[in-house]
């Protein structure tokens, strides 16, 4: 799987450098702490910085200091109700805004203990507190809270935290010590599901599945509401942890400690690292989307961004012919050659051949035939990217595995 999204990747590099621009810095700290939240409102971007909350209402150009008190400095989560933010605080409670960010009013009930998570339930509005493990609820935006009253004995039993809350539809569901807890009241009681759910996750759902992030680097896909789950991606390194997903029409985005920004342009199955002009700032803790950007909390204080659309435009790694005109590959994986069957006469076409980095070492132009067979000769095994065009016209391309 990591062989194959490397090779995805460089591909899309080679092929696309012309066409897409790169991630672009749009703050920098003096701070050398990572940028870990970036939330977007509006035209109000907001992020948290060493020193605090940081707004900027002019499309990243400028930055200025909103909230520098204690609890807004270790924020760890911001969800908008209407025209109300709430922000969980590692330091006991909620913080609330009425004005886009600009302005933070302190929890009127400081908790016992820091909160983790926050999500919008219905009407309510759900907390994590992690010692004791608790769901909070507060039915007055914010204002006041209370612990989840008939929540059963046995979600407070295990030795752990509740990892994250999430919604599918009308149920409200919790990831908590491996096991996947639901709600049908807006978090008021809870029943247990499934002991089979990812540690550490906090959950996007899409196109009626559940995809969970985790603090091994893993992503999980989940068709069945949590009861089964296969895993999609898999980090490098084994120290990184993936971020939330966000969600941008047809296409997820997700950032990985130590690896950067990766992308799926289908529901999830497949993802796709897109770092080009992040340099050696690979540590991506955060992503937030406005209408046109996507937006990046990273290493050594900065942030970045890049366009939507350079993320949307991708197509997927398959044949993109018409039924009238379809490619066929075979035998694939192969041993001594392949047939690229077209399904007409090529005009002017070309196809050419990638290896694991990114080198081309195939490029068959002038095709006028419906039909082409590659000859392995001296072509070392491995996995392979071929890309196909015809008048320069990008048409398919996909994976070839030579044995």
């Amino acid at each position: 799987m990591i062989k194959k999204l490397f090779i995805l990747t460089l591909l899309l590099t080679t092929i696309s450098s012309a066409c897409f621009a790169q991630w672009k810095k749009v703050y920098d700290s003096p701070s050398t702490r990572p940028i870990s939240l970036v939330f977007i409102i509006g035209n109000n971007i907001l992020i948290r910085d060493q020193g605090g909350i940081l707004l900027s209402t002019d499309d990243a150009k400028n930055w200025k200091f909103v909230d520098t008190t204690f609890g807004m400095k270790v924020v760890s989560k911001i969800i908008a109700k209407d025209s109300l933010l709430l922000a969980s605080s590692l330091f006991k409670g909620v913080y609330r805004s009425l004005d886009s960010g600009r302005t933070w009013i302190a929890p009127s009930k400081w908790f016992n203990d820091y909160t983790t998570d926050i999500i919008l339930s219905g009407k309510n509005i759900l907390g994590i507190l992690p010692r004791p493990d608790q769901i909070i609820v507060s039915k007055d935006d914010g204002v006041t809270w209370d612990t989840a009253t008939k929540s059963p004995p046995y979600i407070l039993s295990f030795n752990g935290n509740i990892d994250a809350l999430g919604i599918i539809g009308n149920t409200t569901f919790a990831f908590y010590a491996g096991k996947l807890y639901t709600s049908y009241d807006y978090g008021e009681t809870w029943k247990f599901k499934s002991d089979s759910c990812p540690t550490g996750a906090s959950p996007t759902v899409y196109n009626d599945k559940i995809l969970s992030n985790s603090l091994d680097g893993n992503i999980a896909v989940s068709e069945d509401s949590g009861m089964k789950w296969k895993t999609v991606f898999t980090g490098q390194q084994g120290i990184n942890h993936v971020g939330r997903i966000r969600v941008s029409g047809k296409i997820l985005i997700a950032p990985v400690k130590n690896e950067g920004v990766i992308f799926s342009y289908d529901s999830g199955n497949t993802w796709i690292f897109k770092n080009d002009g992040l340099g050696s700032v690979l540590g991506v803790y955060d992503i937030s989307l406005s209408s046109d950007f996507v937006y990046c909390g990273a290493d050594s204080g900065r942030v970045f961004r890049r366009p939507i659309s350079e993320f949307n435009d991708i197509e997927s790694p398959v044949s993109l012919l018409t039924d009238a005109f379809q490619l066929k590959v075979y035998p694939n994986p192969a041993n001594q050659f392949t047939n690229f069957e077209f399904g007409r006469a090529l005009a002017n076409g070309s196809l050419s051949i990638y290896d694991i980095t990114g080198k081309e070492v195939l490029n068959i132009s002038n095709i006028n035939t419906g039909k082409y067979t590659f000859q392995r000769d001296n072509t070392p095994g491995g996995t392979y990217m071929y890309m196909l065009k015809e008048h320069g016209k990008k048409l398919a391309f996909g994976k070839l595995v030579l044995e």
